[in-house]
């Protein structure tokens, strides 16, 4: 069973992913992956890396589950890097995707981007069930800016950075 503070927080996140599904919607497929400014991600590129973020951060839990490698408690340091990320996600201020998640491709569907969605919610749910009240007090999350983070401070950042994009996205289709 999910703990009910990151049930709550995981819904945030699905919410606004689905709020930027919604613009993709809107539409058409061949402005789903135009750009929305010269140099700029489309709004397909921007949905993929939103989700990608998220694969990117189950891969990194699930490998140090794997590795059984031991997080440090999550402690006051986490907690103002996580704010400080979370005021940067906030700002109007630009930020150069980490490699690892720069890679957008350049064609989409929402069906694909659907799909590939739904595997990356039902890894996060699976993760967040089997998580322990002691996981809860671990910084168990590296973000590569922000450093470590506990899973809470992690789903607040999902939601914050998907924000982040339906911002970019709303803004570049002028809803």
């Amino acid at each position: 069973m999910i703990y009910s503070r990151y049930q709550q927080k995981l819904n945030r996140y699905e919410t606004i992913v689905n709020e930027l599904f919604l613009a993709a919607e809107r539409q058409s497929a061949s402005a789903l992956n135009t750009p929305l400014q010269e140099g700029k991600w489309s709004t397909g590129q921007q949905l993929f890396h939103v989700i990608r973020v998220s694969e990117v951060t189950m891969d990194y839990l699930e490998y140090k589950i794997q590795q059984q490698a031991a997080a440090p408690k999550a402690g006051i340091s986490s907690f103002v890097r996580s704010t400080l990320l979370n005021i940067a996600l906030i700002l109007p201020i630009k930020f150069k995707a980490p490699a690892i998640t720069a890679a957008v491709g350049e064609d989409h569907t929402i069906s694909d981007l659907t799909g590939y969605h739904q595997q990356q919610i039902i890894r996060i749910k699976a993760y967040l069930g089997q998580m322990t009240a002691a996981d809860r007090k671990k910084a168990l999350f590296k973000h590569p800016r922000a450093g470590r983070i506990s899973m809470d401070q992690t789903l607040r950042f999902l939601a914050l950075h998907a924000r982040h994009h339906l911002k970019q996205v709303n803004k570049g289709i002028n809803i």
